[in-house]
């Protein structure tokens, strides 16, 4: 009855009412009523602005989202950039990209670019797990056949290389970069290697396993980045895993 009720209301024009963020970075921006109310009832988690303080000069600034999911972070960081700053937001799951969209058109920010595709190491198709109309981020991209799961559901998504898009123009090179791809990270961050070693950006990630923290580390430590809290403490790499960490460039 729960799920039945859960979908009824998924699909609602109820979902897409407009309402207020009540708290958090993004307070005062629109949002719409479900699912997820506790993103326009309490704000999201304060971890992106937060971090973004570590930057030289937050206004103007570029950030990359890397899984915007329904766009709590590309509001917030979208407001505080202000109009010559620019937000480019990756979510590849349909129904979180038209959330997504939708948040951005109801606040009008016109300095955000939408791209509905998971961020990877190549440009081209995976596959992500399904679990569920309107579920959280627990998607897991499989862009290569051979990592692609046997027992779960499956469905197709465009993956794309970030390097591409930049050397095409078609964004701007980042000062601030959020990565929470549920275990894609090592390879999302391949995919923009080129572009982080020319800038050096501020990186705030999500690791989900040990072995998206060891492929990062390989990419990132030969760069001169180095692990630490959002209270700017020197941290080890093994500190990175099943956390969210700031990344930095010394």
């Amino acid at each position: 009855m729960k799920e039945a009720m859960r979908t009824l209301l998924l699909s609602s024009p109820l979902a897409d009412l407009s309402v207020r963020i009540r708290s958090g970075p993004a307070r005062g921006m629109k949002w719409t009523l479900f699912p997820f109310s506790q993103y326009w009832r309490l704000g999201g988690d304060a971890d992106v602005v937060a971090a973004a303080e570590f930057l030289p000069e937050i206004r103007e600034s570029v950030f990359w989202d890397f899984g915007a999911h329904f766009g709590i972070h590309t509001i917030a960081m979208a407001l505080k950039i202000g109009a010559a700053g620019q937000v480019a937001s990756f979510e590849p799951d349909a129904f979180s990209f038209r959330k997504l969209s939708r948040h951005v058109r109801l606040n009008r920010l016109e300095n955000v670019k939408l791209f509905n595709a998971a961020v990877s190491n190549r440009s081209g198709s995976g596959g992500m797990i399904f679990t569920g109309t309107g579920a959280s981020t627990q998607h897991f991209v499989y862009p290569d056949d051979k990592d692609k799961p046997t027992d779960e559901a499956m469905f197709a998504v465009q993956v794309i290389r970030v390097d591409d898009l930049v050397a095409a123009k078609e964004i701007r090179p980042p000062d601030f970069i959020k990565v929470d791809v549920e275990g894609h990270g090592a390879s999302a961050l391949e995919g923009s290697l080129q572009t982080i070693s020319q800038h050096k950006p501020l990186i705030l990630m999500s690791s989900h396993s040990t072995e998206e923290t060891k492929g990062t580390r390989q990419l990132l430590e030969p760069l001169g980045y180095s692990v630490l809290s959002l209270m700017n403490e020197r941290l080890s790499w093994r500190d990175l895993t099943f956390t969210t960490r700031l990344l930095r460039a010394a």
